[in-house]
């Protein structure tokens, strides 16, 4: 079980996590929080749980979690943002997420952990995935209504735990440390986070954020291939552009852009697990 009462004594905020949902089991967090941000909950409100029967990752994958063991959150956003660049949302959060465990495990001298994010929406350690962010917006003509962001981080994870195909390529700040870690504190600081830096990214635009993401990112400048619905093709991963798309070059060195889809890079192809 969740302590929200602790939650809310530990984060500095002055808006973020006024309101928390908190439930011991649900659907989906993204779900619900989709229906409060419906019925006109403010941005800033926070859903929780500790164990999603229906827990969503992107492209309709479902998200994998052990009960009592992670963080399942959703965050309301109603950004002043145009539509085109929503995706940015996406890599923010990742940054975000990033900073907030730097400097939650610096405090236990877990410092040396590096962490490296993955287009469009992962968070790595040593190659293998440790957190995911699905973002879902609502919008009406030119104008975003909402933006839901649905975090999910491995934090008390057994990964032995997770189905065979997850593990292979899975982690937990357990598996990495041999620790077991409050939630509860590591929630709190990842609103207060995230409410400091949405704040200065609203004004900014965003500008910082895309080359601090950049700079975590390793497959920028890698041969890759990008897997969509409908396709699978190789190339380079030259670029991020503003908006949040990822640019690929091709053998002809013809450029090509991707609002959604997933990469692997030509290790992985070629047997080697990256």
């Amino acid at each position: 079980m969740i302590d929200i009462e602790k939650i809310k004594k530990t984060q500095k905020t002055s808006l973020f996590g006024t309101y928390v949902y908190y439930f011991p089991e649900i659907d989906s967090t993204n779900n619900y929080a989709s229906r409060l941000a419906e019925e006109g909950a403010p941005e800033g409100t926070v859903v929780i749980c500790d164990f999603q029967t229906a827990g969503k990752g992107r492209l309709s994958r479902h998200w994998e979690s052990s009960r009592d063991s992670n963080i399942l959150m959703s965050i309301i956003l109603r950004p002043r943002l145009e539509i085109e660049k929503v995706s940015k949302i996406t890599l923010a959060t990742a940054e975000i997420l990033v900073k907030t465990l730097e400097k939650f495990l610096g405090k236990f001298k877990f410092d040396t952990l590096t962490f490296n994010v993955k287009w469009p929406n992962d968070i790595l350690v040593n190659g293998k995935k440790i957190g995911g962010i699905l973002t879902e917006s609502s919008l009406r003509e030119k104008d975003i209504i909402y933006v839901v962001v649905g975090i999910g981080l491995n934090v008390n994870q057994d990964i032995i735990q997770l189905s065979e195909d997850i593990r292979l390529n899975a982690t937990s700040l357990f598996a990495e440390t041999g620790q077991i870690f409050d939630r509860e504190i590591l929630i709190a600081e990842i609103i207060t986070e995230f409410e400091q830096q949405y704040f200065n990214l609203e004004r900014t635009n965003y500008r910082q954020v895309m080359d601090n993401w950049k700079n975590r990112c390793d497959h920028i400048g890698k041969d890759i291939v990008i897997e969509t619905h409908v396709t699978s093709e190789r190339g380079k991963f030259i670029d991020v552009t503003e908006k949040g798309i990822l640019l690929k070059m091709s053998d002809n060195e013809e450029e090509k852009e991707f609002v959604a889809g997933t990469i692997k890079s030509m290790k992985v192809i070629n047997g080697s697990n990256d």
